[in-house]
């Protein structure tokens, strides 16, 4: 859905390619780090790869972008979503990874911006939303920083026993889209 490269400061984002299926699958493989990223599907094949892929650019509201180093051809993360355009253009976030090398070094942040300010400028998005597992504290600690507030929770029903055993109840958080668009 990207279609072009984004710049920040350190990295450029793009739409995910073919040649990106062992950085992806390297997330799958450290499954139990990633979890909370992922979601409940713990394998990542070359079919289901492919299935994103095409998912990815058949519709035009989804997104998944890898980020690497501008200055060395390194991966540093992942980020997927879509964008709603209801009454209120909402962008909504379904995940962030970043290698373990990475972390804490301000590149979820500076991707998570580079993309808001990317589709406040072609969209004029309004709200943002993310869904956060109640057991996963350092994801809402990350979106807390990041200025999202708990919207509501919600349970995964009947059907999703096992689903709510490893991953508990979903706090939805969103924030305002009126935030300043930023050089990063």
């Amino acid at each position: 859905m990207i279609k072009e490269v984004i710049y920040s400061k350190r990295m450029l984002i793009r739409d995910l390619e073919n040649n990106d299926f062992n950085f992806i699958n390297s997330f799958y493989n450290d499954y139990s780090f990633y979890k909370y990223a992922i979601g409940p599907s713990m394998e990542m094949t070359k079919e289901k790869f492919n299935s994103i892929i095409k998912n990815n650019t058949s519709h035009i509201n989804n997104f998944y972008c890898v980020s690497k180093l501008i200055d060395k051809d390194i991966y540093i993360g992942t980020i997927k979503g879509c964008v709603y355009n209801c009454n209120n253009k909402i962008l909504w976030i379904h995940s962030i990874m970043i290698s373990k090398d990475y972390l804490k070094k301000g590149y979820a942040k500076e991707l998570f911006e580079s993309i808001v300010n990317y589709f406040k400028l072609k969209l004029n998005i309004e709200w943002i939303y993310i869904s956060v597992s109640e057991k996963n504290d350092t994801g809402a600690i990350f979106w807390q920083r990041q200025g999202f507030a708990e919207f509501k929770t919600i349970n995964g029903g009947k059907k999703s026993i096992s689903f709510n055993n490893e991953f508990g109840k979903v706090t939805i958080y969103r924030k305002s889209c009126s935030i300043n668009i930023k050089n990063i």
